[in-house]
């Protein structure tokens, strides 16, 4: 397996947690 093919869920994957991380600090604002 070629690591180009993890980059997709990768991608997805730190978009995820990143989205969520942000949503939890403005959450509590």
């Amino acid at each position: 397996m070629n690591w180009l093919d993890l980059l997709p869920t990768i991608t997805i994957n730190s978009v995820h947690f990143i989205s969520s991380y942000y949503a939890n600090i403005y959450g509590m604002n």
